[in-house]
C-alpha cells in the first residue's frame, strides 16, 4: 500500500507519498525534530492516520478518508504524560488526553503497520472517541 502525506496545518508543508517503512519512518523522524505538529497520513484503501506529534509524545486516530465515524484514538499502555498535550493544527492548539500520548516510537509502529496494510495495529488497544 501507498500512504500520501497530507499536512493539516497552515501553511501546509508539501505532499508526499511513501512506499516503504525506512521512507516513512526517516520522514517521520525530520517532522519530530521539527516541533510539534499535527498531519494525516492517507491509504489508498479509503482509511486515514491522523498523527500528532512532538519530539517524544505523539498521538494516532484512525478514520475514514471521507470524515465520516467512526473514529478510533490509539491507547497508551502506560502514559507517557501526567497531563494532556496539546498539538498545533491550523494555528490553534488540540488537546489530546494523555491516555492517548504514545511514545513517538509506538506512533512508528503504527504507522508503518498501516501502511502495511491498510488496518489498525494490534500493538495498542483502540477507543471509539
Amino acid at each position: 500500500m501507498k500512504l500520501q502525506f497530507v499536512d493539516i496545518n497552515n501553511p501546509p508543508r508539501p505532499s508526499t507519498v511513501f512506499n516503504n517503512c525506512e521512507e516513512l519512518r526517516e520522514a517521520l523522524d525530520n517532522l519530530r525534530n521539527s516541533g510539534a505538529l499535527m498531519f494525516e497520513l492517507w491509504g489508498n484503501n479509503g482509511y486515514k492516520l491522523g498523527i500528532g506529534l512532538d519530539s517524544a509524545i505523539g498521538c494516532v486516530q484512525f478514520s475514514g478518508i471521507d470524515h465520516d465515524p467512526p473514529y478510533f484514538m490509539a491507547l497508551a499502555n502506560s502514559p507517557v504524560s501526567q497531563e494532556s498535550h496539546s498539538f498545533p493544527m491550523n494555528g490553534s492548539a488540540t488537546e489530546v488526553r494523555n491516555k492517548h500520548c504514545l511514545p513517538s516510537t509506538t506512533v512508528y509502529q503504527i504507522a508503518c503497520y498501516f501502511l502495511e496494510t491498510g488496518e489498525r495495529s494490534p500493538e495498542v488497544e483502540w477507543e471509539e472517541v
